[in-house]
């Protein structure tokens, strides 16, 4: 059973809330608080897997509240359900919320909401990690990055599509920019997943306040950096993402049809950033098990952190909101046949893209799980995209 608490300063919505969610019954157990103070006190005394507040309270704002959570239970996923949604509340909440609904919210959205979020769990069973991912306000990017973002959207015409580019190329720009837009602050009128687009979406204003805002765009300590290699990161990953626009070409998809596996590809290796900034005795620990050439990789990730990388990638993304088809891929990308369903169509060319790109080479053995690629109808186009991978790296 998730155990929910609601939040709000005005009773007739609490019950209103209460009438709602009857059905859920069965599946949550729901408390409900009035005002800020109440709810700690409620916090204090229960466990709760997730708070959904009110954003305008007197005495103590929503923002406020969530940013009390965020230290002091970081293992709340934390949610904003406000009919306040004016855009320029979202510095406020920024940093303390993981998701944003507005009101009038319908329960199966509330539903669908809370289950994405909490989901995730199920993988990623380690509390010590749960609370890492979840306390985490930004993911950290590469110095210096901040000022190109900020360089870019001075220098006028064009300024807005330089600065987009610029935020797709970087891990944690990329996921904050996704939470944001897919926020009931901006109302996309569907999911996004292309980071770019994000960026375009949230426009020169919006950028420029959040590269102001202290703890939204963070970047690693160059020092830092530096000593972890996590340049190495970046390199693999922009490996993986040319292989799948290669076999995204190969089959004729365009780069909008395709849109979530880059998603997932340019997203995937999200959880090595976010161990690094958090765990970093524990990163280092891990890059001396690579140095095994006898070492499976899903062994080392277990044994430095207590979970694979992907699990961790995973469930940040699913509690920040992303689509649920890119989570997926990141989710199953490594092992394919473990996906318990069939929504992923993608999965096969997520999958393939990196098992090239992890290779000695884009034409070296590439550990394709090609008994599942068979099963999913793409045995006979591997070797056509080996090749493509291949021509593509030595061009």
């Amino acid at each position: 059973m998730i155990r929910i608490l609601f939040v709000d300063d005005e009773p007739n919505i609490l019950q209103g809330l209460q009438r709602m969610l009857r059905p859920m019954r069965q599946e949550w157990t729901t408390q409900f608080a009035e005002g800020g103070a109440n709810a700690l006190a409620e916090l204090a005394r229960e466990h709760f897997d997730v708070v959904v507040s009110d954003m305008r309270m007197p005495g103590m704002t929503g923002a406020q509240l969530l940013n009390v959570v965020r230290d002091k239970y970081p293992h709340v996923v934390r949610v904003i359900l406000s009919g306040q949604a004016e855009r320029n509340q979202v510095m406020d909440i920024a940093g303390s919320t993981h998701q944003y609904l507005a009101k009038p919210c319908d329960a199966a959205l509330l539903k669908d909401t809370v289950a994405r979020a909490c989901g995730l769990r199920q993988l990623l069973k380690v509390p010590k990690l749960v609370e890492v991912v979840s306390r985490l306000t930004a993911v950290p990017c590469t110095p210096g990055v901040v000022d190109l973002v900020s360089d870019a959207l001075t220098v006028g015409e064009g300024s807005l599509p330089k600065a987009a580019q610029i935020i797709s190329n970087e891990m944690g720009m990329s996921l904050k920019v996704l939470q944001l837009v897919n926020s009931a602050f901006f109302g996309a009128p569907r999911r996004v997943s292309d980071a770019e687009q994000a960026a375009t979406l949230l426009g020169t204003d919006t950028l420029k306040s959040l590269l102001q805002s202290d703890g939204i765009f963070e970047e690693f300590d160059a020092n830092v950096f530096t000593e972890l290699a996590i340049r190495e990161v970046y390199e693999a990953r922009k490996r993986a993402v040319t292989n799948l626009l290669t076999i995204a070409e190969c089959e004729g998809l365009s780069k909008k049809e395709s849109s979530d596996a880059l998603s997932a590809v340019s997203l995937c290796s999200i959880g090595k950033l976010v161990m690094a900034h958090c765990v970093p005795d524990s990163y280092r620990y891990y890059r001396t098990l690579l140095g095994d050439s006898d070492v499976v990789l899903d062994d080392a990730e277990r044994s430095a952190f207590g979970a694979t990388l992907p699990e961790v990638s995973a469930y940040l993304l699913a509690l920040w909101g992303v689509p649920k088809e890119v989570v997926e891929y990141v989710s199953y990308h490594r092992n394919p046949e473990t996906q318990p369903g069939a929504t992923g169509l993608l999965l096969p060319l997520v999958h393939a893209a990196f098992a090239l790109s992890t290779a000695r080479d884009a034409g070296g053995p590439g550990h394709m799980n090609m008994p599942y690629l068979s099963s999913a109808g793409y045995g006979n186009r591997t070797l056509i995209w080996r090749e493509a991978c291949s021509e593509y790296a030595h061009a």
